[in-house]
């Protein structure tokens, strides 16, 4: 009974996949699931599921799609992001 009371109490790693965003420009700020996670462009890790990706940049529309991560996968993203009118 102990040993497998230990095992339950083991935090387990939620499984990742590597997800690469790039934009036009470059230097854009990348949000998922609104939360900043850093500029374009970037590799990152995130967990598996639906995801809410969104990328922006002042003077230009902001950029965003549904991104379903795969196991196993090296998924990208490549914005290309609108200026606005002046």
């Amino acid at each position: 009974m102990g040993e497998a009371g230990a095992q339950e109490s083991r935090p387990t790693a939620l499984p990742t996949a590597t997800v690469t965003i790039t934009s036009t420009p470059a230097g854009a700020e990348i949000e998922v699931d609104d939360v900043f996670l850093g500029h374009t462009p970037a590799e990152l890790t995130l967990t598996l599921g639906d995801r809410t990706v969104s990328i922006t940049k002042q003077g230009y529309k902001p950029w965003q799609r549904k991104l379903q991560v795969l196991p196993r996968s090296k998924q990208t993203i490549s914005a290309e992001l609108e200026q606005l009118s002046v």
